[in-house]
C-alpha cells in the first residue's frame, strides 16, 4: 500500500518446547528471516505485523516468573524473533507505550480476560522511515470484551505516509 510492503503473519505457536511443532516453530522464523533480508537489502518500507506468538520481553506477560522459558516466553523463540528483525524493524507499540500490563491475548481459561491475566503476543514492526511517520500505535481492548470474541485484541498503527518532502531552505 503506497510502496509500504506490508507483511501480515501467522507465527506457529509450537506447543511445547519439547515438541515436533517447536521444532517447525524455529525454522519457520529462520524462514521469516531469510524473506525480511530480501527486502531489507533493497531499503523497501516494510510493516510487518500478526500473530507473533512471542513474548518479546518478561513486560509482556502478567506473570513472567510462571511462564520463565516456556513456549511463546523462551529465549530460543526471542532470539530467533530478534534475528529475524535484523535490526532494521522497530516495535511500534513499544515506542509509543513502554510501560507494562498491555496485553493483546487472554488465554479462554482460567477466567484471563476478567483477572486481566494477559499476553502482548501481537506485534506491528517497522522499519525507520515509517517509524518516522507514525504518530501512535495501541491497543484497541474493546472488542475483546464483547460477547463471543476473538482470544485476541487488535493492534493498531496511525502512519502519516508518504512522508511530506522536505522545503527546500535555500
Amino acid at each position: 500500500i503506497n510502496d509500504i510492503r506490508i507483511i501480515n503473519v501467522y507465527v506457529p505457536n509450537g506447543s511445547s518446547l519439547i515438541s515436533d511443532k517447536f521444532i517447525y516453530k524455529q525454522k519457520w522464523l529462520e524462514c521469516l528471516k531469510k524473506y525480511l533480508e530480501k527486502y531489507a537489502s533493497k531499503n523497501i518500507p516494510i510493516c510487518l505485523l500478526g500473530d507473533f506468538n512471542i513474548a518479546p520481553q518478561d513486560k509482556d506477560i502478567y506473570n513472567p516468573e510462571k511462564y520463565h522459558e516456556t513456549v511463546m516466553a523462551s529465549s530460543t523463540e526471542r532470539n530467533l524473533l530478534h534475528r529475524a528483525l535484523g535490526g532494521k524493524l522497530e516495535d511500534a507499540f513499544r515506542i509509543f507505550e513502554p510501560k507494562e500490563n498491555n496485553w493483546t491475548w487472554w488465554n479462554y481459561r482460567h477466567s484471563s480476560w476478567e483477572k486481566d491475566n494477559g499476553w502482548r503476543i501481537d506485534h506491528i514492526y517497522v522499519t525507520e522511515d515509517i517509524l518516522s511517520c507514525t504518530n501512535s500505535c495501541w491497543i484497541d481492548r474493546e472488542p475483546r470484551s464483547k460477547d463471543k470474541p476473538s482470544d485476541h485484541a487488535p493492534v493498531i498503527i496511525d502512519i502519516s505516509w508518504p512522508p511530506a518532502e522536505t522545503e527546500n531552505e535555500w
